[in-house]
């Protein structure tokens, strides 16, 4: 096996290592914190190997991009959706990651502190700050909402019913100067249970008798109300725990992933996305 082949084999291999952890993080953890270890990390790999096997630099990059591009760019172009887009397009930024290891690698010593600082910052910053923003973006803009997630002029026309933690129906429609905060989910998701931690904060700030902050958790496939109730109960919440039946609240309220938050005041959708930053920002100007 020449030298060649060799630097190919062991970058596709380590890329392929990454990515399975950078998934399993995923899976486990907020998209945007496995977004933000992928860029670092794959910086680290690349930036290692390139000091390790400078003479093939060409093959290495290549080596740590090929399988990301084999895996994804299929499925973008055969399924094109918006949650593929969402989830699949922010994970270039490891490649350009990798691109940008190439560049740093023959910097003097007080340059590469520098460069590596900054894509150390820019990876914390994306993820702690942007990657909610540009998600809200991507939803809005194929939904044809404004940037912030505001909604204007959407009613909802037929009853909002929802059942409570005894299972029992309660209209939304029917209450009128209510202000109510809904974070929807389903036990599949796992940023949705994340995120309660971020719903428990908010609700926290916002806590008014007109203001009303409702998990709202709905089956798919096999799944029973119960087993939602069982799960949020579990989780020591004290925002109040809602269901849905079905999935038909995503058609009703037009949203296609969780967790999305929804803003209602007076039959009207006022804010709908997963930004806490917006959902602030919405809940102090209609409460």
């Amino acid at each position: 096996m020449n030298n060649k082949v060799k630097v190919a084999l062991i970058s596709i291999m380590l890329s392929v290592l990454i990515h399975v952890i950078i998934i399993y993080l995923r899976l486990i953890k907020r998209i945007d914190l496995s977004i933000s270890i992928g860029v670092i990390t794959y910086f680290g790999l690349s930036y290692f190997l390139l000091m390790k096997y400078y003479k093939y630099k060409k093959t290495v990059l290549i080596g740590i991009n090929i399988p990301y591009l084999i895996f994804y760019i299929p499925i973008l172009l055969i399924s094109f959706n918006r949650i593929h887009f969402i989830s699949i397009i922010p994970n270039f930024l490891f490649l350009l990651s990798s691109i940008f290891a190439i560049l740093v690698i023959n910097k003097n010593r007080f340059r590469k502190c520098v460069y590596t600082t900054g894509i150390t910052l820019f990876a914390i910053i994306y993820g702690a700050y942007i990657h909610s923003s540009y998600t809200d973006f991507l939803a809005n803009y194929i939904n044809r909402l404004p940037l912030n997630g505001i909604v204007k002029n959407q009613k909802i026309t037929n009853d909002l019913v929802l059942l409570n933690s005894s299972f029992e129906k309660v209209n939304i429609s029917s209450k009128k100067d209510k202000l109510f905060v809904l974070d929807v989910w389903n036990k599949y998701c796992s940023p949705c249970f994340e995120k309660f931690e971020d719903f428990e904060k908010t609700k926290n700030k916002f806590v008014s008798e007109k203001n009303m902050f409702w998990s709202v958790g709905f089956p798919i496939k096999d799944d029973t109300l119960k087993e939602l109730k069982d799960i949020q109960d579990s989780l020591g919440f004290t925002f109040d725990d809602y269901y849905s039946v079905d999935d038909s609240l995503l058609k009703q309220l037009d949203f296609r992933t969780v967790p999305t938050l929804i803003l209602i005041k007076n039959n009207e959708v006022l804010y709908k996305g997963s930004s806490y930053y917006w959902l602030n920002k919405a809940i102090k100007k209609f409460q």
